[in-house]
């Protein structure tokens, strides 16, 4: 009978964790803390961009467009972010058929870095430590999300 008092007992004490761990894991705004220039990648490929999601955007990619599509708009603004909710939005309410492209960046002749453009956004990829996002390229795909989601 101790026994299964005790039992009882801890699973009861155990029930708010469990649910409240659940409902930070799974929520939207944990995974887009998460985000940043390196959550997503995309390269060139015919006809459509090849992607690479990391755990966070993947995760992000499957909820449903009516709760991402204004969290992602408000992360335009953020340098670190903006790529990643670009890509996200594209994904999400327009697939996979846009311009996109790469551009060899040298010195010498080694190649040291990319420029690319998708869906009309364009960054500059040097390092995993370094990419340029211009912000005149910034307000641009604010404005172009801006009139898409009519916000």
């Amino acid at each position: 009978m101790r026994y299964f008092k005790f039992i009882a007992i801890s699973f009861l004490f155990s029930i708010p964790t469990r649910i409240n761990c659940q409902d930070v894991r799974d929520s939207v705004d944990y995974y887009i803390n998460k985000l940043d220039t390196h959550s997503v990648a995309v390269s060139t490929g015919h006809p459509r961009p090849r992607y690479y999601f990391d755990y966070a955007s993947g995760w992000l990619l499957k909820q449903p467009v009516d709760s991402l599509n204004k969290k992602m708009f408000g992360l335009l603004t953020d340098k670190r972010k903006v790529l990643a909710a670009h890509v996200i939005l594209s994904k999400k309410n327009l697939g996979d058929y846009f311009p996109h492209g790469e551009t060899g960046i040298y010195k010498g002749d080694e190649l040291i870095g990319f420029t690319s453009c998708y869906n009309h956004f364009s960054w500059t990829w040097i390092s995993p430590d370094q990419t340029i996002i211009h912000d005149v390229e910034m307000k641009s795909i604010q404005d172009f999300w801006r009139k898409l989601l009519r916000y």
